[in-house]
């Protein structure tokens, strides 16, 4: 079976603020092993983003600092775990499916950060297959007005 036959149906929403800090901390929730892959920018034409999926550690916003914070690597004994964080994010936009999810992180800059939650690691390479629909901030920009 290939990756485009393992996603199912697209729920796509925009997480209000309120909402932030517990879906985060529900991304955690059951012991599951996901991989994960932090871009930031626009998406290759190909689809392709290059990223690698790595075992997510931890994943959490904190209010009081304004910033998302994400922990990936390899587990003990090398502990190489990278630590990204996205300073006054200021909109979030999911995309999730059975296999998945994007998220898009717009921070107070306008940048795009998108964080890939997998459970299998062909599918954090193309984000099409996770909902290539997650628009750039100048699609998202046009569509406001």
């Amino acid at each position: 079976m290939g990756p485009a036959q393992l996603i199912s149906a697209t729920r796509a929403f925009e997480l209000e603020t309120d909402d932030w800090h517990g879906y985060f901390e529900a991304i955690g929730v059951g012991g599951e092993v996901l991989l994960a892959s932090v871009t930031v920018g626009r998406e290759r034409p190909d689809g392709e983003n290059g990223a690698i999926g790595r075992p997510l550690h931890a994943i959490r916003y904190d209010s009081d600092a304004d910033e998302i914070e994400i922990h990936v690597g390899q587990p003990a004994p090398r502990d190489a775990v990278l630590h990204y964080f996205v300073s006054s994010p200021r909109s979030i936009q999911v995309q999730e499916q059975a296999g998945g999810k994007v998220i898009a992180v717009y921070d107070a800059s306008g940048v795009r950060t998108l964080i890939q939650v997998a459970h299998d690691a062909e599918l954090m390479r193309y984000p099409a297959l996770l909902g290539r629909s997650v628009t750039s901030g100048s699609e998202r920009d046009r569509r406001r007005r």
